[in-house]
């Protein structure tokens, strides 16, 4: 017996710490096609980090305030008369400034200055930044082996996440911004802990998720299948339990929301930018339906937006799981196209693919579920 749980606890860790090694990888190199593509938006005077930080930024960017809020504690934590050294003694050595600061494909013209305190404040957000897509990771592995079923998961489970964040950089066309991850990060949690009745992770996690970007105040509405369902199937206790747990998260949410916006209400821009008749006119044009980017790497070309090979491949996933997927799941990827396709229309920039964020995780779980139908069709052929 003493072998035997010596055997299994030595194959757990040597899977465990395979699996850290390769979501680390991942995440790390997801964040440096990220940073080479925009870096932190450092220079622009509308919603580069330097404008995040003090607080000078335009409506509605000046809303995302988590992280700015954690860069300036951090850097708070050194004493002034000390930041210099402390930057050059820890930080200088990973050559952060050197590699990024200005230097992304997309950089913005304007002026920042590298002082200790900035470069500090730099490295924390990168820093989150990777945490997120970590944790992102993990919380990907969890939802497939929640939602999808069979001999195969635990593989998919791991496979599947890497898939998603390597594609992840077909978002980074226009803007992208150190909060996108983070939000990915909270949207998986708050849809696990749905999954798995623990409810009361979103006193937590819905105010941290609204305070990174004020979109998320629609996450009650976006994961209502789930909660429904949630809801349907649980006793009187489970039920109050929810009910309990989401007025609380929806209370402290819409309070940090409404503190948000009124201490920022006299910064330039607007709460939405309106976009429709720019979005028509880029929509009703044929040749947006086949354009390509180099995401990746230079003369590379990769589907951009909705090219309609993408589009085709996506579709061609959904179809092939649709029908055995739980409903749940296919009323939560519903509703999310329901909720972001108008805001996507009405107020983001053409092709804009990370404002279709809602969509990600449900299309994620269906994209798997067909993978391990397709896996399964393929195993049972027979090989030469």
């Amino acid at each position: 017996m003493g072998d035997f749980a010596f055997a299994r606890i030595r194959l757990l860790v040597a899977r465990e710490a395979i699996v850290l090694i390769l979501f680390m990888a991942i995440s790390a190199m997801t964040l440096n096609v990220f940073m080479q593509t925009r870096s932190l938006e450092e220079g622009s005077p509308a919603f580069g980090l330097s404008a995040m930080l003090n607080g000078t930024a335009e409506r509605p960017y000046v809303y995302r305030q988590l992280l700015p809020t954690v860069a300036n504690f951090a850097a708070g934590l050194v004493p002034e008369k000390d930041q210099d050294a402390f930057v050059k003694y820890h930080l200088d050595k990973y050559h952060l400034k050197q590699q990024y600061f200005g230097r992304a494909k997309h950089a913005n013209p304007g002026p920042e200055f590298w002082t200790p305190d900035y470069a500090i404040k730099f490295h924390v957000v990168y820093l989150i930044d990777f945490l997120s897509l970590l944790g992102l990771a993990y919380l990907l592995r969890m939802l497939v082996g929640t939602v999808v079923a069979g001999s195969e998961a635990p593989i998919l489970a791991v496979a599947a996440p890497i898939m998603f964040l390597l594609l992840l950089p077909l978002s980074f066309l226009h803007g992208n911004f150190f909060y996108d991850f983070p939000e990915l990060f909270f949207l998986s949690g708050l849809l696990l802990t749905a999954l798995k009745g623990r409810y009361y992770w979103w006193i937590l996690l819905l105010p941290l998720a609204v305070s990174n970007k004020e979109s998320n105040i629609l996450v009650p509405l976006l994961y209502l299948p789930v909660l429904y369902a949630g809801f349907r199937n649980a006793d009187r206790r489970g039920r109050a339990g929810l009910a309990l747990s989401l007025a609380i998260a929806g209370a402290l949410s819409a309070a940090l929301y409404l503190y948000i916006k009124s201490g920022f209400a006299g910064n330039p821009g607007q709460t939405t930018i309106w976009q429709l008749q720019e979005n028509i006119a880029f929509w009703t044009t044929l040749q947006n339906y086949f354009l390509w980017h180099d995401f990746y790497a230079p003369l590379i070309p990769f589907p951009r937006g909705l090219n309609l090979l993408f589009v085709a491949v996506l579709l061609l996933l959904v179809s092939i799981s649709w029908r055995s997927l739980i409903k749940p799941i296919r009323w939560l990827f519903l509703t999310s196209l329901a909720i972001s396709t108008p805001l996507w229309l009405f107020y983001c920039h053409t092709d804009e693919m990370r404002n279709l964020s809602f969509t990600f995780i449900p299309l994620f779980l269906i994209c798997t579920a067909s993978l391990q139908k397709i896996f399964l069709a393929s195993a049972s052929l027979p090989q030469r």
